[in-house]
């Protein structure tokens, strides 16, 4: 019998919800020894390099992509490649943020090491609208057989001034598959977050999904303060032996590069 996962979607400030089922592994360095019971080291800032290539969802390089880091832009050369000299970044969420029309927006987060140029591949999802609804009447989006948004009515707001929104709700929907092997190359982030105790921690993947809002005339939207949506996805069945009675949802920041516990 599949596992569904029925889950009020969170309220957020961000146009972008990505939400992710995981279990969390409190122990991410296991055989060190620390004062810290999680035994990761503080997080400081860091001087350091960072370069990269920016690829399409068919392996090819992609050029004049938007590539911001440490607060620095550049962009993709014909090579899909990026570079960074002599930039601040967190020592342990060093983030890359990546931009392209058509495209969702693709990001990496790294353990940077101020003492060497640190190196990602940013592999881009294209963004395709899904299906849509009256704002007024809600509405459900079916993601892929099985898999959907559900909207209520009367619950989205423009983003720019949280204005309630009255017109075409357009979603933009995208299922990431945790048994895919190259997860890693595409997926926001990594697998590390920051749990309801405030500590980092390790991720298991059980399945996430990327939500886009947008109205009429191309303008952010968002869920509603107060409101909620219902998202419904199944384990794959290669993971429901493994996978716990109850799993956390995380959502991710796009303007820190970490998954937070809801």
């Amino acid at each position: 019998m599949k596992k569904i996962l029925l889950i009020p979607a969170l309220a957020l400030c961000a146009i972008s919800i990505l939400f992710f089922s995981a279990c969390y592994k409190t122990d991410i360095n296991a055989g060190t020894t620390s004062a810290d019971p999680n035994h990761i080291p503080p997080d400081q800032t860091v001087i350091a390099s960072l370069r990269g290539r920016v690829i399409d969802e068919n392996g090819v390089p992609m050029e004049g992509a938007s590539v911001v880091s440490g607060g620095i832009t550049t962009t993709s050369d014909v090579n899909g490649l990026f570079s960074f000299s002599n930039i601040s970044m967190s020592s342990r969420w060093g983030y890359v943020k990546v931009s392209k029309t058509g495209y969702y927006t693709g990001s990496r987060s790294v353990i940077t090491n101020g003492a060497a140029s640190n190196y990602v591949n940013i592999q881009m999802i294209p963004r395709a609208e899904t299906g849509s609804f009256a704002a007024g009447a809600g509405g459900v989006i079916v993601v892929q057989p099985g898999d959907s948004a559900a909207f209520g009515a009367n619950m989205v707001v423009t983003a720019s001034t949280n204005a309630a929104y009255t017109g075409t709700v357009h979603v933009f929907t995208k299922y990431l598959d945790p048994t895919d092997a190259n997860l890693y190359k595409y997926m926001p982030g990594d697998l590390r977050g920051i749990g309801t105790d405030g500590k980092e921690t390790a991720l298991q993947s059980f399945g996430m999904l990327l939500v886009e809002l947008q109205g009429d005339a191309g303008e952010k939207l968002q869920i509603m303060n107060g409101q909620s949506a219902t998202l419904t996805w199944a384990i794959p069945s290669g993971l429901q032996s493994v996978a716990p009675a109850t799993i956390p949802l995380w959502y991710f920041n796009d303007s820190t590069g970490r998954w937070i516990q809801q």
